[in-house]
């Protein structure tokens, strides 16, 4: 193989290597961008749980005023 033959398939080889790495980098930033997704997913799901829970404890507190001053109203 002459000089020029080397330095094409060289340049070929190059241009490969690129190719594949950006395709590789775009791969990993899809699967980043898939992980933060789901991440933020989660967090909304902890959130709404946690907003449910509060309410929960509120009417329990609620509940329990009542029923203490409903004890105090018959005493």
């Amino acid at each position: 193989m002459d000089e020029a033959a080397l330095s094409q398939r060289a340049e070929d080889s190059s241009k490969v290597f690129e190719s594949q790495k950006r395709k590789q980098e775009e791969h990993d930033r899809k699967q980043e961008q898939h992980k933060m997704k789901k991440d933020l997913h989660q967090w909304a799901v902890t959130l709404a749980e946690a907003k449910v829970y509060h309410q929960q404890t509120l009417t329990d507190s609620v509940k329990t005023l009542q029923d203490i001053a409903k004890l105090k109203a018959n005493s």
